[in-house]
């Protein structure tokens, strides 16, 4: 029995001191909370204070306000605001700027200054390059200038051209199958006329056409097939003689031939077959085919068995 007596009064005595720690931890709290409050109370007394000298000077703005448009306010509603209702709203609103400028006076780490403001680089500059003289001649050459004032003056092409007294770039008989376009490419000849057919009608415009044969020492073996639809009745070359044919296209008809259209006429009207005799620029040209045509007939060839060759 005593010693549970001793164990209920050691028990009794524990309980006791820890009554007295917690009243010592409620008064200790109630002091640190006394300040805080007195605090609170000194900022709610200014506000309360301030809200009734701005409600003072307010009211009497707004009974000189309403005293002065009594007339017109007369059919409004007016709704009156508690005391109590408005010191809640600024206290709150009080307590609001407290928490935030609290919020804002907390020290924020500025941001790491990155490496290009820590080491700044200033850009190179580059020296200038080294001037160099400009030379220019002292007296420019004639000749320089006369090219650049002909190259601007146009010229016309060799094998369209329409004046037969100027010289005109030729085409041999033999290069006929091997131009750049089978058909249709516009040459000009130097030939001898060996064969000469009757005007006769064809199935395509202008529905007659005059057939003929040319000659020249570039194929000696081949009389090439000429077609003339321009004008077929005009065309009456001598047989044996030399003649620059102008602005005539190939064909593929015969193996090569040659065809003269309508649509080739000269431009001015004049005449696409001249003799050759009467162009100093070929001169020698036609000589040297007339001699080898005199050769050449006096080797067995004539206009009269080239005549019974085409037409058997």
């Amino acid at each position: 029995m005593g010693g549970d007596k001793k164990g209920e009064g050691k028990l009794f005595g524990l309980e006791a001191r820890a009554n007295e720690m917690e009243v010592g931890r409620e008064r200790i709290q109630q002091e640190e909370k006394r300040p805080r409050e007195e605090n609170e109370r000194e900022k709610r007394e200014e506000v309360v204070v301030e809200e009734k000298e701005e409600e003072a000077g307010h009211d009497g703005k707004d009974q000189d306000y309403i005293s002065e448009s009594d007339d017109e306010d007369d059919g409004f509603e007016r709704m009156e605001i508690s005391n109590e209702r408005a010191t809640q709203r600024r206290i709150m609103a009080a307590a609001n700027t407290n928490t935030t400028s609290n919020n804002n006076t907390t020290p924020q780490r500025p941001p790491p200054p990155s490496k290009q403001q820590q080491h700044p680089r200033h850009p190179k500059v580059l020296p200038p390059p080294p001037s160099r003289p400009i030379l220019t001649p002292k007296n420019p050459r004639p000749q320089q200038l006369s090219k650049v004032q002909n190259s601007t003056i146009p010229k016309p092409l060799p094998w369209l051209s329409n004046d037969p007294t100027q010289p005109l770039k030729l085409t041999p008989l033999s290069q006929i199958p091997h131009l750049p376009y089978k058909q249709n490419w516009m040459v000009n000849v130097l030939v001898i006329v060996t064969q000469l057919g009757e005007v006769e009608p064809c199935p395509y415009p202008p529905y007659v056409q005059r057939q003929a044969r040319v000659i020249d020492q570039s194929a000696p073996d081949r009389h090439i097939h000429l077609t003339v639809f321009l004008e077929p009745e005009t065309f009456e070359p001598r047989l044996g003689e030399v003649f620059l044919l102008m602005g005539v296209k190939n064909h593929k008809f015969d193996g090569g031939s040659l065809k003269k259209y309508v649509s080739d006429r000269p431009k001015g009207g004049g005449r696409w077959w001249v003799e050759g005799g009467k162009l100093e620029w070929c001169n020698g040209m036609v000589k040297e085919l007339q001699s080898w045509w005199a050769q050449h007939q006096g080797g067995g060839g004539n206009v009269a068995d080239v005549r019974v060759e085409d037409a058997r």
